[in-house]
């Protein structure tokens, strides 16, 4: 053998041998255990090849696994995903190349609350990347990225590039994303097709998002007509050349009961604290950080709708009853809300507020729901009494006196008075104050103080004011029936045909009274007016008059425009 042809045989198996280096990188498809026919028989996935195997499945067997169930059993390290197609990374689970070339993901994948970690997807040059390229009718629940970075062009978020008509819960991402527009660190662009809804539910993100061009939000890039996102939340930092929100870039959806905190930077147009440019969006009750973003507003592009807000981080990690905006607002809260969604404290999150499900054992750290304080002065004696509607971790009590109303210049009157520890039951007080030498016409303001196991004090924006009476005791000297404020919990509950919905205010002011379905649409409006008072029969109609179907609803009070109260009633039938 001549030397040419040995340098020509050691250049063959040299290249030989890099190819299969290269090739041995690049993931093994390997189906997972189980058949997928449904929730209780899913296909079961332990390792990064049988997660691969869904994507392989998609991109080059046509199946979008409509109809099919999957459940991850373990943590997932994607570490090897780095070296992966010559550095391209990960294959997104569905795409869409054309109108007449997709392959959306249409099934429903549940995590377990297990994530992967280490993601590495870089695809600068293609569209609809993440995780999932795309999904139609899908369901993704209980999962989460928990590190990784994940590039491309349009359409990109570390979980999905595009949603349509799809359900996202009890998901998180902290993989940043990087994109040319509508880039999310969740979800690039949540839609919807006809009709149906897209829902992104208590979900949370804490990556970093660029776009080099528009639309980047700290959880969705772009949310479309009909897309809800409710519960949710964004801590990463967000820029983009045109719209860059905290929460979502562009929106034309419905926001509720959310926050954003990163700092929002758009290099030209449209920087919002919460949402970048806004079409005709709705919100409710939601909250971005006016410490960490001072100079631009909640929503980029028009002056703050009702229901975004501008709080300080001081108001936002306040874990007290106290001036607390979320309770104000009606956010459902561990241990005082119906469904507990939210907690705050615990030492989590830097003080903001959490989704229940990332700590579950965490305790409830707003310990006490007040709902009714009230002073009377019955047989010459002060007699306070206060109702809860439940307690968490509550030690007891302290009672406070002032001549004005102003609580920093009162002074402790009481000794301990025991709580009930932790109790869902609605629980009473009474307390007696010794008063000497009251005069006719003397004003007296009293405040109450609760104090947890932990040693937490928390005071209460309930003020109980006396003013002592020239004819003492009209009442015969029995404590009376105390009026109770606020909204009151339907009666009865469960109903099948009428239900009586009440409300009862200090003073007269505009009112709403509306019901929703538990995503959040209104269905019909009981009240609206000037009004101190009412009490209201529903039964079970919508705003056209049609029965409703069996199940959970909410009512919610509004006052003067903000959510004073939000409970939840059931419908039978």
């Amino acid at each position: 053998m001549s030397t040419r042809q040995k340098k020509v045989l050691f250049i063959v198996c040299l290249f030989a041998l890099i190819t299969n280096f290269v090739i041995a990188d690049d993931p093994t498809p390997t189906q997972p255990s189980g058949s997928g026919t449904s929730a209780g028989d899913p296909y079961i996935i332990t390792n990064l090849d049988e997660f691969y195997w869904m994507a392989d499945q998609a991109k080059n067997h046509d199946n979008n696994f409509s109809g099919k169930y999957f459940r991850l059993n373990n943590n997932i390290d994607a570490t090897a995903t780095a070296s992966w197609f010559s550095g391209a990374g990960w294959l997104p689970i569905g795409y869409y190349i054309s109108y007449t070339n997709y392959n959306y993901f249409e099934g429903s994948f549940d995590g377990q609350y297990y994530t992967i970690s280490n993601l590495t997807i870089n695809r600068a040059s293609t569209e609809y990347v993440g995780l999932f390229g795309c999904t139609k009718e899908a369901s993704i629940s209980n999962f989460g990225i928990s590190s990784g970075t994940v590039t491309g062009d349009e359409l990109v978020g570390g979980l999905a590039g595009k949603i349509d008509n799809s359900t996202i819960t009890n998901c998180f991402c902290s993989a940043n994303v990087t994109g040319y527009s509508r880039i999310g660190c969740l979800v690039g662009q949540a839609d919807t097709q006809g009709e149906a809804t897209t829902v992104i539910d208590e979900s949370y993100c804490t990556g970093d998002v660029t776009a080099s061009s528009a639309n980047a939000g700290g959880l969705v890039g772009q949310a479309t007509v009909l897309v809800e996102i409710n519960n949710c939340y964004s801590l990463g930092n967000v820029e983009a050349q045109n719209v860059s929100g905290g929460l979502v870039g562009d929106n034309h959806g419905s926001i509720c009961c959310c926050y954003s905190i990163g700092a929002v930077n758009a290099l030209v147009v449209n920087e919002g604290g919460l949402v970048g440019e806004d079409a005709s969006g709705g919100y409710e009750d939601n909250f971005w950080n006016t410490t960490l973003n001072p100079y631009i507003t909640g929503v980029g592009d028009i002056t703050d709708p009702t229901g975004v807000t501008g709080a300080t981080t001081t108001q936002m990690t306040n874990a007290t009853t106290t001036n607390n905006i979320y309770l104000i607002a009606g956010w459902d809260f561990k241990g005082v809300g119906a469904e507990g969604i939210w907690n705050i404290g615990n030492g989590r999150n830097d003080g903001y507020p959490y989704l229940d499900w990332q700590y579950p054992g965490d305790t409830a750290t707003l310990p006490v729901t007040l709902s009714a304080f009230t002073a009377q002065y019955i047989e010459s004696i002060p007699v306070l009494s206060w109702t809860t509607q439940s307690e968490t971790d509550n030690m007891g009590w302290f009672v406070y006196r002032g001549v004005e109303n102003e609580f920093t210049t009162s002074e402790k009157i009481s000794e301990f008075i025991e709580g009930h520890s932790t109790t869902t039951q609605q629980q009473s007080y009474i307390y007696e104050d010794n008063i000497e030498n009251p005069k006719v016409g003397d004003t007296y303001y009293y405040w109450l103080e609760s104090i947890d196991y932990s040693g937490i004090i928390n005071h209460y924006d309930k003020v109980a004011q006396l003013i002592i009476p020239e004819i003492y005791d009209p009442g015969g000297g029995l404590v009376p029936v105390q009026e109770i404020y606020g909204l009151l919990q339907n009666e009865p509950n469960p109903f099948i045909e009428s239900t009586k919905i009440s409300f009862n205010l200090h003073k007269t002011a505009q009112v709403e009274l509306n019901i929703y379905n538990l995503k959040g649409q209104l269905v019909k409006s009981l009240y609206s007016g000037m009004t101190s008072s009412q009490s209201l029969a529903w039964d079970g109609s919508d705003a056209a008059g049609q029965k409703l179907s069996a199940g959970v609803y909410l009512y919610k009070l509004i006052v003067n425009g903000k959510t004073e109260d939000v409970k939840k009633l059931i419908l039978m039938r």
